[in-house]
């Protein structure tokens, strides 16, 4: 595996591919969690997921078009345009601009095929033939550990504190603020499904992907 790492350029590139995946894993999470805040549903959430994995559907038909431009230039500006997809979000402001969120876990799931695809494109021009399995095998040990902290830490960003998790998933916030004076079930305002909350919180983890993408130029 050194051995990888003492071809020129591969370093650069494992570092620049390494800070990209993290930033992947990082988001993982953090859209269904804002979904489900946005709309206080939990079948809305999961259905995030539906979106950012839809686009696998049409994988083998992007083989073709790929092996035909070159893959520098695809990492390069795939990854610019993959932070670019982020911006959109600052718009969502409530429930009602959630088609918004899953439009752009759609365009990420499309990333999540054509950047991988370029790269293994990529390391067969910069490494020799038995160099490869090291090569790949390093990189996705490096995926694998981010999947498994990535989300934790994209979770850990959203919600700003460890009560504040618990209560956000728990409890919609218009029971946070404890009421002066009893009221009884039949006075209780219900919480609205769907809440104006903006995405301050969404911010910093949005922000967190887009410089990853921005470095792994």
């Amino acid at each position: 595996m050194r051995a990888a790492f003492r071809q020129p350029g591969f370093t650069r590139l494992f570092a620049a591919t390494t800070t990209s995946m993290f930033g992947d894993s990082v988001m993982l999470l953090v859209l269904s969690m804002w979904v489900k805040e946005l709309t206080g549903s939990n079948a809305q959430a999961g259905l995030t997921f539906f979106w950012m994995v839809l686009p696998s559907l049409v994988a083998p038909l992007l083989g073709g078009p790929i092996d035909r431009v070159r893959r520098r230039p695809l990492l390069v500006w795939g990854n610019v345009a993959s932070a670019a997809m982020m911006l959109p979000l600052l718009t969502v402001r409530d429930g009602n601009d959630v088609w918004v969120v899953w439009a752009v876990a759609v365009l990420y799931g499309v990333s999540f095929i054509v950047l991988p695809a370029g790269l293994n494109g990529l390391l067969k021009e910069l490494l020799p033939e038995d160099l490869l399995v090291d090569a790949n095998a390093s990189m996705q040990t490096v995926k694998e550990g981010f999947r498994l902290i990535g989300p934790l830490v994209g979770a850990g960003i959203y919600a700003p504190s460890a009560a504040g998790r618990w209560r956000w998933w728990t409890q919609p916030p218009s029971r946070w603020q404890p009421s002066s004076s009893p009221r009884s079930d039949s006075t209780r305002p219900r919480p609205s499904r769907r809440r104006s909350t903006g995405c301050p919180r969404c911010w910093p983890a949005c922000g967190t992907c887009c410089a990853t993408r921005c470095c792994a130029r």
